[in-house]
């Protein structure tokens, strides 16, 4: 059971923001530049982050929509499944680092030291990169926390439904998501 009268607990975050768009829509503009603008992260590194995040709060819904969204791009489900046991040998070296802040800054984020942001930028990223990572992690606790507070869990089918609004030609826009709540609400 969802937390809210006009959500199930099968739904999905665009049900949220689309109960409120004049509150959601500055959140949709943000998510989107963090998500979908100029970055040296790729799109599905990005999306593999926020799987991440996702399963380091256990939460059922932006997991499953993440995962799902990753694969997308082309993400392994063994990478996915190799990250939620904090193994981070299946990454290139170069990313080994934005995946340990993203940990930190998600399980202890007063312990994020500059050497966290100094190990990003020595292996090869550029500082704005570094900042990108935080930004992405703190968007997805974010989301982790709307979501979860709202007491929603998602489905295969919404899940499968995110992925292709998030995937490949979509993202995070106002039609991308009333698109995926239109669907799962049907």
């Amino acid at each position: 059971m969802s937390h809210f009268s006009f959500l199930k607990t099968t739904d999905a975050m665009a049900n949220i923001l689309m109960s409120d768009m004049e509150r959601f829509a500055p959140y949709l503009e943000f998510a989107s530049n963090l998500m979908r603008g100029p970055s040296e992260l790729t799109e599905e590194q990005r999306e593999l982050m926020v799987t991440y995040v996702a399963s380091l709060n256990a939460c059922e819904f932006c997991y499953g929509a993440h995962k799902a969204t990753a694969e997308a791009f082309g993400s392994d489900a063994e990478i996915i499944e190799a990250l939620m046991q904090d193994d981070y040998g299946v990454l290139d070296e170069k990313l080994r680092p934005i995946f340990a802040l993203v940990r930190k800054l998600t399980k202890e984020p007063s312990k994020v030291v500059k050497a966290d942001i100094d190990a990003i930028v020595d292996a090869g990223w550029l500082e704005r990169t570094a900042q990108d990572v935080i930004c992405v992690t703190a968007f997805m606790n974010c989301s982790n926390r709307l979501v979860s507070g709202h007491g929603i869990v998602g489905s295969p089918g919404a899940f499968a439904l995110a992925a292709k609004a998030m995937g490949p030609g979509g993202g995070y826009n106002r039609r991308e998501v009333k698109k995926g709540a239109d669907a799962v609400s049907t």
